[in-house]
């Protein structure tokens, strides 16, 4: 298992594993990105009604 924490990580994969990869990784930073300004959002609506109630 200490080998596994150390190193698994750091390693890349070849070829179209690597790609495949790398496809899924900008897929997935996209889609935080879009749920960090999602969130942003609703978290600026929240406090806008929150404020409106009082």
């Amino acid at each position: 298992m200490e080998k596994f924490e150390k190193g698994a990580w750091n390693k890349e994969p070849s070829g179209d594993l690597k790609s495949e990869q790398q496809k899924e990784l900008e897929r997935l930073r996209r889609e935080n990105a879009s749920l960090k300004t999602d969130l942003d959002i609703l978290k600026k609506a929240a406090a806008y009604f929150a404020k409106e109630s009082k």
